[in-house]
């Protein structure tokens, strides 16, 4: 029988063949790796934001509170669904801010208004800026003003009054 000889040059030319196929299989296991982590990410951000968006309809049906905050968990067991309500006064409107637990860099702030009786049928709210209000020409106020502050100077007229609460 007839023995084939090979080369001397063969031998590294077929370990770099299989170097090059170890390096290709090595990078499609790879790009598949991370291509199901980015998966991954993008499941649980779009889950996060369903979180958020539920969590903003829930905070609407919250009644007023002055400050505090609150953390619901939507969805029974999943620690992933718990948002935190934060309420606050902002002049005479109410700031609200939505975050979810889970993602801290995702949160939602909106402004609502809410029914004070403590200013109720007032005309002009006055905050406290060490400013003047300032109105020209042939203005009217007609109604309560509510001052922030127990002592308020003002001028009318170009005279100068105060007024205490």
């Amino acid at each position: 029988m007839h023995k084939l000889k090979l080369k001397a040059g063969t031998l590294p030319f077929v370990f770099s063949i299989s170097l090059a196929l170890v390096g290709i299989s090595a990078a499609i296991i790879l790009m598949g790796y991370y291509h199901r982590l980015n998966m991954l990410s993008w499941k649980r951000a779009f889950q996060a934001s369903t979180y958020l968006a539920d969590g903003l309809q829930l905070s609407l049906a919250f009644p007023y509170k002055k400050e505090g905050v609150d953390t619901v968990q939507l969805y029974g067991e999943d620690i992933r669904s718990k948002v935190v309500i934060r309420q606050g006064e902002w002049g005479i409107l109410q700031q609200v801010n939505v975050g979810v637990a889970s993602h801290p860099s995702l949160s939602k702030t909106y402004i609502k208004g809410y029914r004070n009786d403590s200013v109720r049928n007032t005309a002009l709210i006055l905050a406290d800026k060490n400013e003047p209000l300032m109105v020209c020409g042939n203005t009217r106020i007609k109604g309560n003003v509510a001052l922030s502050s127990p002592e308020r100077t003002f001028y009318v007229r170009h005279g100068i009054h105060s007024m205490e609460k």
